[in-house]
């Protein structure tokens, strides 16, 4: 299985889209670094993995209880 840095942005953007803000909120060109992985992203942002993960899950949640 792989680890959450393994992932590209285009596969958590088609996991769920909502996931596209996190990364916009950081300054990710979406459409340009789709095929960038998390580590490769993080790296370049100087941002931790559990950061952006932690930013997606909440993200998740706030739409989840409305």
């Amino acid at each position: 299985m792989k680890s959450f840095e393994e992932f590209s942005l285009r596969e958590i953007m088609q996991a769920d889209s909502r996931a596209e803000s996190v990364f916009r909120s950081i300054g990710v060109n979406t459409m340009l670094e789709k095929e960038k992985t998390v580590k490769e992203i993080c790296t370049n942002y100087l941002i931790h993995p559990e950061e952006v993960l932690d930013q997606i899950v909440e993200e998740l949640y706030k739409y989840s209880y409305r």
